[in-house]
């Protein structure tokens, strides 16, 4: 959903009149139904790259080939804050995704070391067990509610076993990221992620 409380932004100058759109990321029409189809449809109209007088003001860019020549070009379009709208400076950094080389670089060896092939596939029996444990919980019942029963908590379960942090945690933090990636508004997010920050940073200074 919109953010009600952001007004629409006036065109820059710099942005030529047939670069504006009216695109709303937070409301596309036909997101509510099926969201994957309700952008393949706004993609197929939208011109390569526009400017949206919504949630702040923003450029969109519909392209791969653009998006992969911006990705590669760290220079010119940071990766220091890739949210819609921009988030406050006081707002906790998600590391590594919003670093730019050659600090994403460095934070990101460690992480590349925990998830090279012959550690994760040490997990695969714990994974199997979730799975399974899992469908024993509404195998019986011949039904179940895909999303909330299996396709949330199966993957939140993997990373909490990859961290080495208590599956039960995850009662706490479904919630919570829920509210970062579904908020209905920008407040609703940022509160979500200042949430998951000091979870996080509680972690980061017991360890």
């Amino acid at each position: 959903m919109a953010d009600a409380a952001l007004p629409l932004v006036p065109r820059p100058d710099h942005v030529p009149p047939e670069r504006m759109v009216d695109f709303d990321f937070w409301n596309v029409p036909g997101s509510q139904e099926d969201i994957q189809l309700a952008l393949r449809q706004f993609q197929q109209s939208a011109p390569d790259i526009f400017w949206s007088p919504h949630n702040c003001g923003h450029w969109t860019v519909m392209r791969s080939d653009d998006i992969d020549a911006m990705h590669h070009d760290y220079e010119r379009f940071s990766y220091h804050c890739y949210s819609i709208p921009k988030k406050p400076e006081s707002t906790p950094r998600e590391i590594p995704l919003e670093c730019d080389p050659p600090r994403h670089t460095a934070l990101r060896k460690p992480l590349t070391a925990a998830l090279l092939p012959a550690v994760v596939n040490k997990f695969e029996p714990r994974i199997r067990e979730l799975a399974a444990g899992l469908i024993e919980g509404f195998v019986a019942r011949g039904q179940c509610e895909f999303v909330g029963e299996f396709a949330q908590v199966m993957p939140i379960c993997i990373f909490l076993d990859l961290v080495d942090l208590p599956r039960e945690d995850r009662e706490f933090l479904l919630p919570i990221t829920e509210k970062v990636v579904r908020g209905r508004t920008a407040e609703m997010r940022l509160e979500g992620e200042h949430d998951l920050a000091d979870y996080i940073g509680k972690v980061v200074r017991e360890r």
